[in-house]
């Protein structure tokens, strides 16, 4: 696969971290930059079984810190996608 067959999909949530190292999610949003789509959400919309975004195979999830989003993903029991970049290094 190539790079550009994938399908960037920008994402931030905001939260709080919290002593035992896991975080506490606020709020989140994506936005499929193919296609425009944006999906806000807060705390009490996000489940495991309805992730912010249907991660498919050729997803691949952009965030200035590919680390944190992932973290935030982990905690609400969502799934990562295959792909990842992040911003910073």
């Amino acid at each position: 696969m190539n790079i550009s067959d994938l399908i960037p999909v920008v994402v931030d949530y905001e939260f709080i971290p919290l002593d035992d190292g896991s975080v506490n999610v606020l709020c989140g949003v994506a936005r499929n930059i193919r296609t425009g789509q944006t999906r806000k959400e807060w705390r009490d919309e996000m489940t495991a079984t309805r992730p912010i975004y249907d991660w498919g195979p050729r997803s691949m999830l952009v965030a200035h810190n590919l680390a944190a989003e992932a973290e935030c993903l982990i905690s609400l029991g969502q799934p990562l996608p295959r792909y990842g970049l992040s911003l910073i290094h």
